[in-house]
């Protein structure tokens, strides 16, 4: 079974639980690394390095971090990758759309193995994210350089 699904927000969720901002984040950001199937200990280390980058994060123990994709994962395991974007995006404002958008963007940069499920997957998110398209563009002519 492909852990990647186009993903419709117009459908409703089962559950009506939400994602506090910095769980929406963390969940975006390890979304992305699960959607080879597993998470290997060198994505665990990057997604520890990046979120270590925001400032939202810097203050956070590692108990709170794991506490906190513990909850994604469950959700995941139970009703997959839609929900979990669904959710993600009731939790971040709009006006911050770019900073998922740049976190996302940070780990394609640093990946070394990019899936095509990633690619889709990330475009997707940038659709939601309503980024522009020459954005996206300058984005991937970049990737293309990496």
């Amino acid at each position: 079974m492909e852990l990647i699904e186009t993903v419709n927000l117009s459908n409703h969720l089962k559950n009506e639980e939400t994602l506090r901002f910095d769980e929406a984040l963390g969940a975006i950001a390890l979304i992305i690394f699960i959607t080879d199937g597993y998470l290997t200990k060198a994505e665990v280390n990057l997604l520890s390095t990046l979120l270590g980058k925001i400032k939202l994060f810097s203050n956070y123990h590692n108990q709170i971090i794991e506490r906190m994709f513990d909850k994604v994962l469950t959700i995941f395991n139970e009703y997959g990758t839609e929900i979990i974007l669904k959710m993600a995006m009731k939790g971040i404002p709009c006006y911050l759309y770019n900073t998922p958008f740049c976190l996302t963007a940070d780990i394609f940069l640093a990946d070394s193995q990019i899936s095509g499920r990633k690619e889709r997957l990330f475009i997707n998110l940038c659709n939601y994210l309503e980024i522009p398209e020459e954005t996206k563009a300058d984005f991937f002519q970049l990737m293309v350089k990496k």
